[in-house]
């Protein structure tokens, strides 16, 4: 246990720390130094504490070959989370908009947001707290430390933000944990619907949530996006539950 702590204290600090040393780049590319960070210093973690090879390691922290049930999964409920702006947008009377340069951006947001988070939290964090142990222990224990790593954004952003972000990280947890899984411990699905997620950040123009009207839609989208993955346990099971 000391050891997956260590790692995912490196990992972390690689992640969060390029964040704060690279916070004058232009966003866009600020995302994909930061994503990159993060992959190497996961991969490191596994290569120096755990003895694996960089070609073992990557397999091992979720970049195999997942499985058409995970990926059809995370695509359906993205397409869901995708449907919910115009309705959004329709209760709330909150304009939104693409970003100038929106490509780039989703790029940005789909590697640090989409694979390097869900490499260092799914593909490591959970896959060794996994071993030797229930599917619901590893996810609690995951939640706990997952919401401890959200905390420092209380300071930075403020409590309504932070506790946004702790609460959504510990809400939607169990769900991309499950798609890993399911998804033979790939973070492909996971990191898509993760991606999914986070395009709020490509609706939303620079100093739009002074607008009430926006500061509610984005409560309603952090809401959906941390109910709707729940959805997939409706679905008929091809196999009989988790590994």
């Amino acid at each position: 246990m000391i050891r997956i702590l260590i790692g995912y204290a490196v990992a972390y600090a690689a992640f969060e720390g390029t964040a704060q040393l690279a916070a004058s780049i232009e966003l866009s590319w600020r995302q994909v130094i930061i994503a990159l960070a993060g992959i190497v210093a996961v991969v490191a973690v596994e290569v120096v504490l755990f003895r694996q090879g960089p070609g073992r390691a990557l397999v091992l922290l979720g970049l195999g070959r997942p499985s058409a049930w995970s990926l059809l999964v995370a695509g359906g409920l993205s397409g869901l989370l995708l449907a919910a702006y115009p309705v959004i947008s329709w209760l709330t009377g909150a304009r939104f908009m693409l970003a100038p340069g929106w490509p780039i951006l989703a790029l940005g947001i789909f590697l640090m947001n989409g694979i390097a988070e869900e490499m260092i939290y799914r593909g490591y964090l959970f896959r060794r707290l996994r071993e030797g142990r229930t599917f619901r222990r590893a996810v609690l224990l995951g939640i706990a430390l997952h919401a401890v790593a959200h905390l420092p954004i209380l300071a930075v952003a403020g409590v309504v933000v932070g506790l946004s972000a702790v609460l959504v990280s510990v809400a939607t947890f169990p769900t991309y944990a499950y798609l890993y899984e399911r998804g033979r411990s790939t973070v492909w699905a996971p990191a898509l619907l993760h991606f999914t997620s986070d395009t709020i950040k490509l609706v939303i123009a620079a100093g739009a949530l002074a607008d009430p009207a926006m500061q509610t839609a984005t409560l309603l989208w952090l809401v959906v996006i941390a109910m709707v993955p729940y959805l997939m346990f409706a679905l008929p099971a091809r196999r009989s539950s988790l590994p």
